[in-house]
């Protein structure tokens, strides 16, 4: 138990930057936290039938909750049923905090730049890696924008990502990654991390593109640097 509330409080420093087996026991500490909470709820509001002098029906509910705690918890089918609604809450209030765009930093991009914010938690960033890696980056400090080929169902194609503390911002998966883990998960082959100083010149990807361009032809790497 210590373990996995050590990880839960790590979460709000960067919940996914994190290796894969620490991220896994976050999920299933918020299933378990999740599936008490649910179960406590119930009872607690089956007891509104005592009011009404219903003893019986609040007695019968209460068991009922108490029974499918333990078999949700204690089985691991059922367990594993609960998981994706348990991890889409964790997702949503620490998921997209992280060691390259932290809580201070997603703040600023509101308060300074909201047509920006309310893009990208849209969803409306979608397909537009290059331009809304760069656009974040400009908010933030010391941050670096890594050119780079991912593999994909249809074979390698360009991408952009943030990095920072050896770890990733992924703007079309809304996530942070351990930059090595980042680098297995999707295949990666680095064209080039270009700097703060780099990426804040006012010309930056007239500069890059033609390189870049050329890169991935030579790599065979579908490209479409918007």
């Amino acid at each position: 138990m210590k373990k996995f509330r050590k990880r839960l409080l790590e979460m709000k420093e960067g919940f996914l930057d994190a290796k894969f087996e620490k991220a896994r026991d976050s999920f299933i500490f918020a299933n378990i936290v999740f599936i008490s909470i649910v179960a406590m709820a119930i009872t607690y509001a089956s007891m509104i039938f005592i009011v009404f002098n219903l003893k019986y029906i609040s007695y019968i509910i209460a068991t009922i909750t108490l029974l499918a705690f333990f078999f949700f918890q204690l089985h691991p089918k059922a367990f594993m049923k609960v998981m994706p609604f348990s991890a889409r809450i964790l997702l949503n209030v620490f998921g997209r905090y992280g060691r390259v765009v932290t809580k201070e930093d997603w703040k600023n991009i509101k308060k300074y730049c909201p047509m920006l914010y309310k893009k990208v938690w849209k969803k409306d960033s979608l397909g537009h890696c290059y331009f809304y890696s760069w656009a974040i980056a400009l908010y933030l400090k010391n941050a670096e924008i890594m050119y780079c080929s991912i593999d994909t169902k249809d074979g390698a194609t360009g991408h952009a990502v943030i990095v920072k503390n050896n770890c990733v911002y992924d703007t079309n998966r809304r996530q942070h990654y351990d930059l090595e883990e980042y680098k297995e998960l999707f295949g990666v082959n680095i064209y080039k991390l270009f700097s703060e100083k780099e990426y804040r010149e006012e010309k930056f990807f007239d500069n890059i593109r033609e390189g870049f361009v050329n890169w991935c032809a030579e790599n065979n790497v579908y490209c479409d640097p918007q």
